[in-house]
């Protein structure tokens, strides 16, 4: 069997539970997996500056996919080497399907935040997430590349939104779902999978040399298309059904568990060095 040279980790219910602190196991043997020469990539939908918090207890991080792999940063000098924006053409398009439904609308721009509306929620969520928040009339007055259109609502109507056609059948975006109650749209170029082919073809690795884990709507693409696609136990359904393996749960360091199985059957590691 192939080793596995690049490891992806989504974030939140997956490395990270309610505390921001990544566990010490999970550090001490992430640190062990970099140590025999696996590249280790954080796959997120958060934005690149929200995941600050998480990559400055990681000091053996090599990559961020973030915003559900519409954007690859190399850690150390923040360069950006991969963006995928969301076709200008296409915005009037997702925003007039939004309209169908009753929710908060917010528009991403580099790693800022614009809305048309504030509400306690977004207040909370800018805070929270790091990112300044801009108050406009009209989505229309963006002029620069929107990378994501988000969606926030009811749990039910985001189920909505989820299905309708309209979403699922266009190629001219990409639309995910990373919590019950977010449905995010973006480049038909997006996708943490996509993102990590990239990364695979700088490497010369293929998709068999990637061990990924993962716990919601939003990590499907990349635990389908990984060699190893690994679920925690507490993941959405969905997850469930497509991964390789299973394994225990943030709270009992379900991903520093796994990989420790597989340094033990020298399963991670690059050879080429």
């Amino acid at each position: 069997m192939d080793k596995f040279g690049i490891i992806a980790l989504d974030i939140d219910g997956t490395i990270k539970g309610d505390s921001n602190e990544i566990s010490t196991k999970t550090k001490k043997v992430l640190s062990q997996c970099k140590n025999l020469g696996a590249i280790l990539v954080l796959a997120t939908g958060r934005s690149y500056r929200s995941t600050q918090q998480i990559v400055s207890q990681l000091d053996n991080l090599d990559y961020v996919i973030s915003f559900q792999g519409a954007q690859i940063n190399k850690i150390g000098n923040d360069e950006i080497l991969w963006n995928q924006f969301l076709p200008k053409t296409v915005v009037p398009e997702v925003l007039n399907l939004f309209s169908k439904f009753n929710t908060e609308k917010v528009a991403y721009v580099n790693d800022d935040i614009y809305v048309e509306q504030t509400s306690d929620w977004l207040d909370a969520y800018a805070k929270r997430n790091q990112v300044d928040m801009h108050v406009i009339e009209s989505f229309e007055q963006i002029s620069d590349e929107i990378i994501r259109l988000l969606a926030v609502g009811d749990d039910e109507i985001i189920g909505e939104m989820d299905s309708e056609y309209e979403f699922r059948a266009s190629d001219s975006f990409y639309a995910t779902r990373s919590l019950p109650h977010f449905f995010e749209v973006l480049s038909p170029s997006a996708g943490k999978e996509k993102a990590l082919q990239w990364l695979c073809d700088k490497y010369g690795f293929t998709n068999k040399n990637v061990i990924s884990f993962g716990n919601g709507f939003n990590d499907v693409p990349m635990i389908s298309w990984s060699g190893k696609g690994v679920a925690l136990k507490e993941s959405v359904p969905e997850v469930l059904k497509v991964a390789d393996d299973i394994t225990e749960t943030v709270e009992y360091d379900g991903v520093a568990r796994y990989l420790e199985s597989m340094i033990e059957n020298g399963l991670i590691g690059n050879d080429s060095i």
